[in-house]
């Protein structure tokens, strides 16, 4: 009796540590993702990411030098349509992804890249 029960515990230790390929993070396809995505007031350590999507609550916009992994960059949550990015080398090339938040748990999917290149000093 023992083993069967040990057997059990252990299958429902096992089911309950696997992983759910139906996760996605939040995304809600109804929750628009971004559009319209641009830069303005380009410097050579910060710039200004604009981005347009009615409905959202909130923003997280992304970014890193070309080529980096959405997940591994730098993040900023922004309130507003823009968002300041500083803390950027000179004449370097990033890459700028945005997302919106629709709500606690509704998020786009990120929208982009926007490619930019910084001014040299």
């Amino acid at each position: 009796m023992k083993k069967i029960l040990t057997l059990a515990l252990l299958g429902l230790f096992f089911v309950g540590c696997s992983s759910d390929d139906d996760t996605n993070d939040g995304i809600d396809p109804n929750c628009v993702k971004p559009t319209q995505l641009g830069t303005s007031n380009v410097s050579t350590r910060s710039l200004v990411f604009s981005y347009s999507q009615p409905v959202a609550k909130s923003y997280v916009v992304e970014f890193g030098e070309t080529g980096f992994s959405i997940g591994s960059g730098e993040q900023r949550a922004s309130n507003s349509q823009t968002t300041a990015v500083d803390s950027i080398q000179p004449n370097t090339t990033y890459d700028l992804y945005v997302r919106a938040v629709c709500s606690e748990t509704s998020v786009s999917s990120f929208a982009g890249p926007l490619t930019v290149t910084t001014a040299s000093e």
